[in-house]
């Protein structure tokens, strides 16, 4: 999903018989949804709202999604909310743009530390 803020409105989805959230207005997509699952097996385009990360039956995946999707449909599941998706950058991986000192350019890294 690009970045960008979107409308998510709580729905029933028929095809699989659940409850879940539809993010609406992403641009060539429909029907990307929030929704339980563990696995990449469970998803077609959506996400799976987890717990937590780790190992279900040998797979890489969430695990507790059942609790986690209540929790969120308890919190937001009765109105439309707006969902704002961020390009994430660690702080200890960003890398400054290149900075001249008068001799060469360099890259430094950023760490928030003043030095």
């Amino acid at each position: 999903i690009p970045e960008g803020r979107y409308t998510c409105s709580p729905r029933f989805y028929n095809k699989g018989g659940y409850d879940a959230i539809e993010i609406t207005q992403v641009p060539g997509r429909t029907n990307v949804l929030l929704h339980k699952g563990n696995t990449m097996h469970d998803l077609a385009g959506c996400i799976a709202i987890t717990a937590k990360l780790g190992c279900v039956e040998g797979i890489w995946g969430g695990v507790n999604s059942r609790e986690a999707f209540r929790i969120l449909m308890d919190h937001y599941g009765s109105a439309d909310f707006i969902l704002e998706i961020v390009r994430y950058v660690p702080n200890d991986m960003a890398i400054a743009n290149p900075v001249s000192t008068g001799r060469r350019a360099t890259k430094r890294r950023v760490t928030g530390k003043k030095r």
